[in-house]
């Protein structure tokens, strides 16, 4: 049903915040992990396949950096945990991986960013 889809795609709220910098990926993924159900064979519309796309640019930048630094790849026990977590209900995770583009006119970036930053 494409309009009862479109409606609730429209319908979804992001805890985004323009500029905010921090992606709290572990907890975002465990929250999923925790409202979706199982995803079922996609014989039929009750056992419909289910999928998380992600896009993403291969970085962790974790709030509130309780833990210490946490720039990085991303690549870690946390990242792995919380991407099993939906795995476990039969969710497929699909990644569309988005590069960086150099801004070395911003100290952050320069400071945080750059070093992990493959350039051809």
């Amino acid at each position: 049903d494409l309009a009862a889809g479109l409606t609730a795609a429209l319908a979804i709220q992001t805890p985004v915040v323009a500029n905010d910098g921090d992606t709290a990926f572990p907890s975002a993924m465990q929250s999923l992990a925790n409202t979706l159900t199982n995803a079922g064979s996609g014989s039929t519309r009750s056992t419909a396949r289910k999928a998380v796309i992600m896009i993403t640019d291969g970085l962790q930048d974790y709030p509130p950096r309780t833990k210490g630094n946490q720039m990085g790849p991303f690549s870690n026990t946390d990242a792995i945990n919380a991407c099993n977590a939906v795995k476990s209900e039969g969710i497929s995770i699909y990644i569309l991986y988005t590069p960086y583009a150099r801004v070395l006119n911003n100290p952050f970036y320069v400071s945080n960013i750059d070093q992990y930053v493959r350039t051809p």
